[in-house]
């Protein structure tokens, strides 16, 4: 029987926002401290692989998810790019 390969992303989870303007996000450590929980309240999967993933403007209305990563950006846009931990695993 062949087990299916899933993924999860920890994305990092904003902390504070500015009424300017500015957010404030989970550091990479945090987001780490997060994946090693989910790592071990399920011990019962088999993690495949752990990687980074650069993604740019999640936050952002009609922007990509994790799901969707290709994006189109004009040119004076601004943009935020987020380090999330993906873990690869099957059940």
């Amino acid at each position: 029987m062949n087990t299916p390969i899933k993924y999860i992303d920890f994305i990092p989870q904003l902390k504070d926002k500015s009424f300017w303007g500015g957010s404030t996000y989970e550091s990479i450590d945090e987001v780490l401290e997060r994946a090693n929980q989910w790592t071990s309240k399920h011990y019962n999967k088999t993690v495949i692989n752990i990687e980074t993933v650069m993604l740019t403007n999640i936050y952002q209305k009609d922007e990509a998810t994790t799901n969707e990563v290709y994006q189109l950006h004009m040119v004076a846009e601004t943009l935020q790019y987020f380090q999330v931990i993906r873990i690869w695993y099957r059940d």
